[in-house]
């Protein structure tokens, strides 16, 4: 699973996609039935949750009264299937991830994408006064929370991560979450626009210019659609900047063209920026 056809180490493996052997799974299905189906229950909500759990979002997705919860985490905690990641027990850590594997794939896929749209719910109960910093993790649930999934927050929240991501010069994430994004159908055609401008500018922060001027163009047709000449001669105009530092005269000379075209019409925002 670690390496590619060629005997290189992948770079695009996904934790998930990890399979227990039979003879794992075995083993473990053995020490997790001798749990009680309460703890049983809970360790599976908390799985798809990640490595390291939150108590405060755990409770919530569990729907447990606090002590039942915690003599739930208890028992796991006794069996060491979990232990505590901070010493206010605030976070706990499964013991292995392996056994979180075990957990997800033993629950069907109906009920998986059931507990991810209440993991998201969760996450926004938890952390109702800053979502952005857990926009990536929100976006994950929801996209694995099935097709009832509501594609407006998945999508709010995807543009959110990519922002975070570009701000943390984490380009190559920014541009998944990007793309992710206009993949979903339509919403309104401005912020489909929005979505191609702001991969463009990420596929340019990782040298993918054929890309980022294919995004471009695409975002910019959609401006020009919808006459918003402001947003077309802010990216016109930062696009033809960054082609000139990488020396791509030719191109930047296009979309230098692209900029002063509108500048046609009177008082046009973006004539008077582009023309001496």
């Amino acid at each position: 699973m670690l390496l590619d056809q060629d005997g290189r180490f992948r770079r695009d493996l996904q934790i998930d996609e990890l399979d227990v052997p039979d003879s794992v799974r075995l083993v473990i299905g053995e020490r997790l039935g001798r749990l009680s189906p309460t703890t049983r229950q809970v360790l599976a909500a908390g799985a798809l949750l990640g490595r390291v759990l939150e108590t405060a979002v755990l409770e919530h997705l569990s729907g447990l009264e606090p002590d039942a919860l915690a003599d739930a985490l208890e028992e796991a905690e006794q069996a060491r299937l979990i232990a505590p990641a901070r010493a206010d027990g605030s976070r706990l850590v499964f013991s292995h991830e392996l056994l979180r594997q075990t957990l997800l794939v033993e629950e069907s896929s109906l009920r998986r994408q059931r507990l991810h749209a209440k993991a998201a719910e969760a996450i926004e109960w938890a952390h109702a006064e800053n979502l952005e910093a857990y926009a990536a993790d929100l976006a994950y649930h929801l996209a694995r929370a099935g097709p009832r999934a509501d594609r407006v927050r998945l999508v709010r929240y995807l543009q959110v991560a990519g922002d975070r991501a570009a701000e943390a010069a984490a380009f190559e994430d920014a541009v998944a979450h990007f793309r992710h994004a206009i993949s979903l159908p339509e919403g309104d055609a401005a912020g489909h626009g929005q979505l191609l401008e702001q991969l463009a500018l990420g596929l340019r922060s990782i040298g993918r210019w054929d890309e980022a001027l294919a995004a471009m163009d695409q975002a910019l047709t959609v401006y020009e659609r919808l006459g918003q000449t402001d947003a077309l001669g802010r990216l016109c105009w930062t696009m033809t900047e960054h082609l000139a530092w990488a020396a791509r005269w030719s191109d930047g000379a296009d979309q230098a063209d692209r900029l002063v075209s509108p500048a046609d019409s009177p008082g046009s925002p973006v004539g008077e920026r582009a023309l001496p």
